[in-house]
């Protein structure tokens, strides 16, 4: 499969299934619940490349994953989970 060298955020959490739609993945990046190598984001536009490190406030919980691949599109659950790694 071809990879790019960088990917939005938003579209990368999304595409790895982490939420349901690009907007709110989008609406969360913007909220500050989402670290991108220990720096906090408020910009759902910020690009993201392989081996960037991802925090990720939802609920209670803390997923913390480093990015392995940046997919082209969404892809199924089980494709997805091949593009991070949990830490």
């Amino acid at each position: 499969m071809k990879e790019l060298e960088h990917c939005r955020i938003d579209k990368w959490l999304w595409a790895c299934r982490f939420f349901k739609t690009r907007s709110i993945s989008h609406k969360v990046v913007e909220h500050g619940k989402v670290r991108l190598n220990g720096r906090k984001l408020r910009k759902p536009s910020t690009l993201l490349r392989i081996t960037d490190v991802i925090t990720l406030t939802r609920g209670d919980s803390v997923i913390v994953v480093r990015v392995l691949s940046l997919p082209l599109h969404r892809g199924s659950a089980k494709n997805s989970a091949d593009w991070y790694a949990n830490i």
